[in-house]
């Protein structure tokens, strides 16, 4: 599990990749997005659940968890945009949840529910 230093600086990492770093003509990381990912670590990133975080060919930010079978993927985009993918699987059959949507970042409201989602906290 990586803390926030160490996510901090996988950020500064993206900040360096150049055009076309995945070999498939990669963009590098944009500067808002890069932003607004330090700032979903420092300030809303709940304690204790580290994500997995990963660089997208189109400049994007991808933080992924798992946590007692409930998946998250949050992808912070240009514009102060966060797209989401919920996913769950049910322990005693093939019914799966999923939801997916877009939203603006600027607000913590829906990045707290996502969280709160993942920890399994009202639901």
């Amino acid at each position: 599990m990586m803390d926030v230093d160490g996510l901090l600086e996988k950020l500064k990492e993206f900040a360096r990749l150049k055009p076309g770093w995945d070999g498939y003509g990669g963009h590098p990381i944009h500067a808002d997005v890069l932003r607004d990912a330090r700032r979903l670590i420092v300030v809303e990133l709940p304690v204790g659940y580290s994500p997995c975080l990963l660089p997208c060919s189109s400049g994007n930010i991808q933080f992924e968890w798992e946590v007692d079978g409930r998946e998250l993927e949050l992808e912070i985009e240009r514009g102060g945009k966060g797209h989401y993918l919920k996913y769950i699987e049910a322990r005693d059959d093939d019914d799966v949840y999923a939801e997916e949507d877009t939203y603006d970042l600027s607000g913590t409201e829906k990045t707290h529910e996502l969280f709160k989602w993942l920890r399994g906290v009202g639901y």
